[in-house]
């Protein structure tokens, strides 16, 4: 019996793989212990990383969006700057939007 290759399972798990091929897929991990078991920890794996970055939510203490647009324009007073500054060094979720406003503004 030939194995399914490990890129065809990652792609059948994103949904990238449709129709008869994904029928195929289905057909042989349903028959295959060794491709299941591939794709049960493909898919263990990938659900972890994805539930990692979805823990970090917004809280009271985050700043609003144009308070992180104006501190990446540096346009801020120092005393704001320096506090945002600070809650961003303890929140992933606040780096990540930040993040977006540097690509944005190319700063």
């Amino acid at each position: 019996m030939e194995h399914l290759k490990i890129d065809n399972i990652q792609s059948y798990i994103e949904k990238q793989i449709t129709g008869s091929e994904a029928t195929e897929i289905e057909a042989h991990l349903a028959t295959c212990e060794r491709c299941r078991g591939i794709y049960m920890g493909l898919k263990s794996v990938g659900e972890y990383l994805q539930s990692s970055f979805n823990e970090e939510k917004a809280t009271a203490s985050c700043p609003e969006d144009w308070e992180i647009g104006a501190l990446v324009m540096e346009e801020l007073p120092s005393e704001v700057s320096k506090k945002i500054s600070d809650h961003m060094k303890e929140c992933g979720f606040c780096i990540d939007r930040a993040a977006v406003y540097y690509k944005a503004f190319g700063a």
